[in-house]
């Protein structure tokens, strides 16, 4: 054990350090729990059943505008996220907080593979995001907490 005694003042240093592990992770505990929750509303908020995407009309749109039309349509399967069948991937969303390589981190996320897929795509469907708005929304809500 470290003392260090100023002016009749005994600081003692593994107490003061295990207070401040502890209100790390207090706070880290806070910011994954939040995260956690605004991903699981993302899930939620996203409309029941798979999302597809929208269908031509049977004409098809005026030449003029079927190059904007095309490029719209990816990003409308994508701004509506994944949808709901289950509820599986909802479920499995959770946070813990550990310490890697002597650094205390909060790791929010599934242990469900299509969580990646729906978050990152695949060849052959548009990226779902649900967990990346999550963390955005709420750096710029709380920047106090990343600082």
């Amino acid at each position: 054990m470290i003392r260090i005694r100023l002016k009749s003042v005994t600081l003692n240093i593994p107490r003061i350090m295990r207070a401040a592990e502890k209100k790390t992770h207090r706070g880290l505990s806070r910011v994954g729990l939040a995260v956690e929750a605004r991903a699981k509303q993302n899930l939620s908020a996203m409309g029941a059943g798979p999302a597809r995407a929208k269908k031509a009309p049977a004409k098809g749109p005026p030449p003029a505008d079927q190059l904007r039309w095309a490029a719209q349509q990816p990003r409308d399967v994508a701004a509506r996220g994944p949808g709901v069948v289950t509820g599986s991937l909802r479920a499995s969303v959770t946070h813990e907080v550990v310490n890697v390589g002597g650094n205390t981190v909060v790791r929010v996320g599934t242990d469900l593979m299509y969580g990646f897929w729906q978050e990152y795509g695949t060849r052959r469907r548009a990226a779902r995001p649900w967990l990346r708005p999550a963390l955005a929304a709420l750096m710029a809500q709380r920047r106090s907490w990343f600082r």
